[in-house]
């Protein structure tokens, strides 16, 4: 290729070929056909910039290591287009995004604003998945308070799904109890569940009643977030209410509160946990023997380690 070079110079190559091959070896070059092309053909030039944008976060991705230093990541800030191809659930897998945003989070000071050029009104399948990417990338990558007006037009979002797990991230940013009271009025566990969770580490005496109204939900999800939010409140109520759970009719809500247990990490709850290694269901069981062995192996009545983060 000569340094006049243009996308007519190569007519047997295609122009996202030619601009991707430009991208890796030479970006300056690059750079220098994409600003005569922007005068010439500039919907062309749009075209061949998304490929050229996938296919360099496509190797940042597959970088073991940081990917600060890739020749084109100063070109995919100023690009601008990159937050829509993190959240592309077809080339990147959530871990692969969270690892070339990492980048991308420290090297653009717009990294999060970035994240308010998403609608929150849409009802589109397509665009649900993209904010429930979003947020799961948001909270990976850590709260800004850039965004809360952003996560508090997603509380009122229609899909419920969208909608729990905003309140969940502005509540870690802002306590809200009167938002997770809302989201307690659902039909869906799941969401009613991520609203108590959204308080835990709330210390007030309104988080303390959220909780104990909680705990009359027919969801041993519901229930048992909730009494571990309770622990920070009053530790011996939570404690004594997660292992009477564990004799519980419902097999779930012993699994459940073999995983509470766990989560509050008091060495108490350890003989508790021990009635239930005999249990006749199978997933009380195997969950029950994961808590225990977050406990010191060489201390019965040792502290637990890292419990799970989601309980079942």
């Amino acid at each position: 290729m000569t340094e006049n070079l243009s996308p007519a110079a190569a007519p047997s190559e295609k122009l996202e070929d030619m601009l991707v091959h430009l991208a890796k070896t030479d970006p300056s070059r690059f750079r220098t056909l994409c600003r005569r092309m922007r005068e010439t053909s500039p919907e062309q030039l749009e075209r061949a910039c998304e490929q050229v944008a996938r296919v360099c976060i496509r190797e940042m991705a597959a970088q073991s290591s940081t990917t600060a230093g890739h020749p084109m990541l100063s070109w995919l800030i100023a690009d601008g287009r990159y937050l829509g191809i993190l959240l592309d659930g077809d080339l990147l897998s959530p871990e692969e995004a969270r690892h070339v945003a990492v980048t991308l989070r420290d090297a653009d000071p717009d990294f999060f604003l970035n994240f308010e050029r998403l609608s929150a009104a849409t009802n589109a399948e397509r665009d649900l998945r993209r904010l429930e990417r979003a947020l799961r990338l948001f909270n990976d990558l850590g709260n800004s308070s850039v965004l809360l007006p952003w996560l508090r037009t997603l509380t009122n979002h229609p899909d419920e799904r969208i909608r729990s797990k905003a309140v969940k991230s502005f509540c870690e940013l802002r306590p809200n109890p009167s938002l997770v009271e809302r989201q307690l009025k659902s039909g869906d566990a799941r969401v009613r569940a991520n609203a108590v969770e959204a308080l835990w580490g709330v210390t007030s005496l309104e988080a303390a009643a959220i909780f104990r109204e909680a705990l009359t939900d027919s969801s041993h999800r519901v229930v048992v977030n909730a009494l571990v939010g309770l622990y920070a409140h009053n530790a011996d109520e939570a404690l004594e209410k997660l292992s009477n759970l564990c004799k519980h009719p419902g097999p779930m809500f012993r699994a459940a509160a073999a995983w509470g247990l766990g989560r509050i990490a008091d060495r108490r709850a350890i003989p508790a946990l021990k009635t239930l290694t005999e249990d006749p269901s199978a997933i009380v069981r195997a969950r029950v023997a994961r808590v225990l062995a977050g406990f010191n192996p060489t201390n019965a009545e040792g502290a637990a380690g890292p419990a799970e983060s989601t309980n079942l």
